[in-house]
């Protein structure tokens, strides 16, 4: 059974239980992984943005965090650095495949946003029945359970 009906596709959406590979990664390890990304993101942003005045820096560490959720969580792995590390991946709603650039672009905005709400947007989550925040309803995303290799 899933936690939300079957999409367009043939991917019936994340079990509730069973085999961890495919099931709703839960908000302590969604919570880990983006601490971790947001220190590396912050370590190099760091090196990088030394030197740089106020507004140029933060168009800089935008464009900088925008291209490392475009560039990693299109990837056929799903996954930035903080995800790999604690063992969860991003998917497709519809196939529990790979999310297109645009989905991604999409989600990333929503969650700039729900930043911006005092994390309202991520919180929504723990009262969500699928587990999904507003940034995964709005890119028809989920985050998993990685297969262990």
């Amino acid at each position: 059974m899933s936690r939300m009906p079957p999409g367009p596709g043939s991917w019936p959406g994340p079990p509730l239980g069973g085999d961890p590979s495919g099931t709703v990664a839960s908000f302590g390890l969604r919570a880990g992984a983006f601490l971790i990304d947001l220190a590396l993101l912050n370590v190099v942003g760091y090196f990088l943005l030394a030197g740089t005045g106020p507004d140029a820096g933060l168009a800089l560490a935008f464009a900088m965090e925008l291209g490392y959720s475009l560039v990693l969580l299109s990837s056929p792995a799903g996954q930035t650095v903080g995800m790999r590390l604690v063992g969860i991946r991003l998917v497709d709603a519809h196939t529990g495949g790979r999310v297109e650039v645009t989905h991604v672009l999409m989600r990333f905005l929503v969650a700039i946003a729900s930043r911006l709400l005092c994390l309202l947007g991520y919180l929504a989550m723990l009262w969500s029945p699928a587990g999904q925040t507003w940034h995964d309803r709005v890119a028809a995303t989920y985050v998993v359970r990685a297969r262990r290799r």
